[in-house]
């Protein structure tokens, strides 16, 4: 494979990324719909989020370079506006198995709103970043690699996890 067509690749890769990261965001901007329908559209969203970030391209220091310093940070208003939509979000608690710093095993509490949020704001602040274009979008690709591995990875799959298990059990439950 050519370096010009893996360097293709890469900015599609990040582009379907982007377009994904932008949809969830609106998603969750916007106002809720039936529980049914809340549930599933992000178990859809986190899926693609979490797929498209496996391909998004460890990003080179020459990239990295020209971009510039300061970090975006969601607006006070726009993350009450999302935190009271993910309130009303259904069927939010979940069970997952955790190990301790001592490698023993403990079951926790979970919130898939909360993972929600915490997958969000992990996307969110690197949308600004991306549509500055040239060396911020690689920035932004930078970030959103880093902090998938780092964190909202671990969200996002914790909710895929519990969602599914709730479509699993109703689907199941009349046998």
């Amino acid at each position: 494979m050519s370096s010009i067509a893996l360097e293709n690749e890469s900015e599609e890769a990040i582009d379907r990324f982007a377009e994904t990261a932008r949809e969830f965001c609106s998603w969750l901007e916007g106002e809720p719909s039936d529980d049914m329908s809340e549930r599933f559209t992000a178990l859809r969203f986190l899926s693609r989020l979490y797929d498209q970030a496996l391909q998004l391209p460890e990003i080179r220091d020459e990239h990295m370079a020209g971009a510039a310093s300061e970090w975006s940070e969601m607006s006070a208003e726009l993350t009450d506006r999302v935190m009271k939509r993910l309130d009303r979000f259904p069927t939010r608690s979940y069970w997952r198995i955790d190990r301790t710093s001592e490698g023993e095993v403990e079951k926790v509490e979970d919130d898939v709103a909360r993972d929600l949020f915490l997958t969000y704001s992990g996307v969110k602040d690197s949308l600004t970043d991306f549509d500055r274009g040239n060396q911020a979008r690689y920035r932004a690709a930078w970030s959103w690699r880093f902090t998938f591995w780092l964190d909202w990875g671990r969200h996002s799959t914790n909710a895929i996890q519990a969602l599914h298990a709730q479509f699993h059990d109703e689907a199941n439950r009349h046998e």
